[in-house]
């Protein structure tokens, strides 16, 4: 779950940075991290955070 919120975070930055704001980018952050705190399934929680930061890299492009 943090690597999801850090994902997050790391979207805030780049909105911050200039990048135009996405609505959906931050509404799957968000709906990720409600899913996530149910989830036990390591394989599961694994292939939601890569999706993230998939979602991350599009919006964020190269900003660390």
């Amino acid at each position: 779950m943090s690597a999801a919120a850090h994902s997050l975070c790391d979207l805030m930055d780049a909105f911050e940075q200039g990048r135009p704001w996405d609505f959906p980018a931050v509404d799957v952050h968000y709906n990720s991290l409600r899913l996530l705190r149910s989830r036990q399934d390591p394989a599961e929680v694994k292939r939601i955070v890569a999706g993230l930061l998939r979602v991350k890299a599009r919006i964020a492009g190269s900003l660390p």
